[in-house]
């Protein structure tokens, strides 16, 4: 059944799958199906989709954890560099027990690189800067109450990144283990398919699939659309041809190519076009490839550079 391979993407896969569920719902009883029925079908069909839309979520969530925790430790590093200045002042400029007591490593002054270590320093500076209130420069935010604050902001932030990061990571494991169940399970459906079908059987097609007995090339692309994305560039775009692997874009720069110019096969389903003359017409469309054949050619589209 290799003209009947599953989609790639998970876009795609999942438009499968709703062919599938559909025809389930209208076929499987006639049909004789027992162990993909709908009934089992849909729920890993929702848990795929679920966790497939959820992943991008925990993505922008670790985005904005990361960025708070930049913001609280970019906080942190300026007011421990003020800090150094003035307590060079009480220090001078060589590492010694007092250095070592407000929190810097044995041996240096530098200001850590590492968070937990600014986070130590903070800590250490806001005890001095109790102890001895009248080193505070309240002009400046040389404070205890600053250094505390600082020191909070900065290991709830980084506390939260570490979530988020695992969120991100569980997600992303949840998502790929419900697409593999749903391929498995549409897998297990063409199987019992195969089994109950005949090779050449028309009720395939309600499947989104193809009757097994001869190899189809895939579909046609369709939706083809294409806009200006600068003045020399312009991105086509088209949606998933049922039973595609690849697809050929060809282009034409009206009085630059004299015919459309095949470009390199690409799974992708959309292709930019790049260092295009100034003003340029540029006409495009697309076929479909697996391994049966080619499809015809999609509708020609049209973009004006502006």
């Amino acid at each position: 059944m290799a003209q009947n391979r599953l989609p790639d993407t998970n876009t795609a896969l999942f438009a499968l799958g709703d062919d599938m569920s559909d025809a389930l719902g209208a076929h499987e009883a006639e049909i004789g199906i027992k162990q993909n029925t709908q009934a089992v079908f849909d729920p890993d069909l929702q848990a795929a989709k679920d966790a497939d839309a959820a992943f991008p979520l925990a993505q922008g969530n670790e985005g904005k954890a990361l960025s708070a925790r930049n913001v609280a430790n970019s906080n942190a590093k300026g007011f421990l560099f003020l800090a150094k200045r003035q307590l060079t002042d009480d220090f001078g400029t060589a590492p010694s027990d007092d250095w070592k007591a407000v929190g810097f490593a044995p041996g240096t002054t530098q200001v850590p690189t590492d968070i937990p270590g600014r986070v130590k320093i903070l800590d250490g500076i806001a005890a001095y800067l109790k102890a001895n209130p009248g080193k505070e420069i309240a002009a400046k935010n040389y404070t205890q109450a600053n250094a505390q604050a600082l020191s909070a902001a900065l290991t709830a932030a980084r506390s939260a990144l570490n979530q988020a990061v695992g969120d991100r990571s569980k997600s992303k494991s949840t998502r790929d283990t419900a697409v593999q169940t749903l391929r498995d399970r549409m897998s297990g459906l063409k199987t019992e398919l195969g089994q109950l079908l005949d090779a050449d059987s028309d009720e395939w097609y309600y499947f989104g699939l193809v009757p097994p007995a001869g190899a189809q090339t895939p579909a046609i692309p369709d939706s083809v659309n294409g806009h200006q994305v600068s003045a020399t560039a312009a991105l086509f775009a088209w949606a998933h041809a049922p039973r595609a692997d690849h697809y050929r874009p060809f282009k034409q720069v009206i009085g630059v190519d004299a015919s459309p110019v095949a470009l390199p096969l690409t799974s992708e389903l959309d292709v930019l076009l790049e260092n295009l003359p100034a003003k340029a017409t540029v006409k495009f469309y697309v076929t479909s490839q697996n391994a049966a054949g080619e499809s015809v050619a999609s509708e020609v589209v049209t973009v004006v550079l502006t």
